[in-house]
């Protein structure tokens, strides 16, 4: 949160989407995750909860993008729902979240 909390970085993600791919980022509270939305004023935020390797989570990557790109008016829910109907073995592998 650290981050976040800096006076330079407030608004710094304003209207975009924030994608975290690394193992676990997403393993904290809810609540930090939405006040790190709120003060970078992301769109969305979405990661992992559970650790990934690079291979698995390239091809999961490659099609979030795709379908965040495709979808531009789809908030978190509607993507995160999106997911885990096209890509179920990924979202449960890796813990996806969408925020």
């Amino acid at each position: 949160m650290a981050f976040a909390e800096k006076e330079e970085n407030l608004g710094i993600f304003e209207g975009r989407n924030v994608h975290f791919g690394s193992c676990s980022t997403l393993k904290m509270r809810e609540e930090d995750i939405k006040t790190f939305k709120q003060l970078t004023k992301a769109r969305m935020i979405t990661g992992y909860t559970k650790d990934v390797d690079l291979t698995s989570s390239f091809i999961f990557e490659t099609w979030l993008m795709d379908a965040i790109n495709r979808n531009e008016g789809y908030a978190a829910k509607r993507i995160n729902d999106l997911a885990e109907k096209e890509m179920p073995y990924f979202t449960k592998l890796f813990g996806f979240k969408a925020y």
